[in-house]
Order: structure tokens, then C-alpha cells, then sequence
């Protein structure tokens, strides 16, 4: 009952919104979808990125499982398939972590290592990143 009765007495704001579909129209793209991630493993496949100079999808892929990146199955033998790392990449790109091409343009996860649990500052990370970018 306190908590109810606080908030009311708190000052409101109605927040911008898009829809899906004015996203869509304003900026095309629809891609919004943020949560079907392991994070673990959009931050390991980054600093592998950072590591190599492969950038085909085919390479990556090569790179991502030979260096036995955990797929949000929380199986290191779970092998990435060419479309699941693709997923990531694209992900990566919307971003802005990466440019069209793969290529690293942002600095990110310095001190973080391929499979290990996400630290207080890959958290610290990925709270910036999710709140840059335009969804």
C-alpha cells in the first residue's frame, strides 16, 4: 500500500515511443530484438574479432568455433553455424561495434577473457552499448 500511494505522489512523464512498424518507416530497419542473444557470447565473438584478420562469415565461423565459443546452449561443444554467427555479427554492426564489413570501430571488453563469466565492467559495457543504440 506505501509503495502505491509514493508513487502517485511522484511527478509523471510519458516517455517516446515508436512502433515496430514507424521504426520501420523512419529508419529502415526492423531489427530489435536484443534479448535472443547470449551476451557471453556477442562480447567473446568482439574480442575474437579484435584478435584475427579474417572477416568472412565463413572464417569467422572457422575462428569462433575453433576457439570453442559458448553458444547460449552453455555447451562448448555446441558448434556456431555460418547463419548463427552471422546473427551475431549483425548484431554486432547494429551496435555499432563493428562497420559493415566487420571491421572493430568501437573499444570494448579489454579486460575480458574468450568464456569467461561476464565481469561487473562487461555489464558496465553492455548497459552503455544497449543504451546508445537505436532500437
Amino acid at each position: 500500500m506505501f509503495i502505491s500511494a509514493f508513487a502517485e505522489d511522484l511527478p509523471q512523464k510519458d516517455l517516446p515511443f515508436l512502433s515496430n512498424d514507424e521504426f520501420s518507416r523512419r529508419f529502415n530497419s526492423r531489427w530489435t530484438f536484443l534479448n535472443i542473444y547470449s551476451l557471453t557470447a556477442v562480447r567473446d565473438i568482439f574480442i575474437l574479432l579484435n584478435e584475427i584478420g579474417v572477416r568472412t562469415v565463413k572464417g569467422i565461423t572457422k575462428e569462433v568455433n575453433s576457439h570453442k565459443i559458448i553458444r547460449d546452449t552453455g555447451k562448448s561443444s555446441t558448434l556456431f553455424t555460418e547463419r548463427q554467427v552471422l546473427e551475431y555479427l549483425n548484431a554486432l554492426v547494429k551496435f555499432k561495434l563493428l562497420d559493415a564489413s566487420y571491421q572493430p570501430v568501437l573499444s570494448y571488453f579489454k579486460e575480458s577473457k574468450i568464456n569467461s563469466e561476464l565481469s561487473k565492467e562487461d555489464r558496465t559495457n553492455f548497459e552503455s552499448i544497449f543504451f546508445s543504440y537505436l532500437r
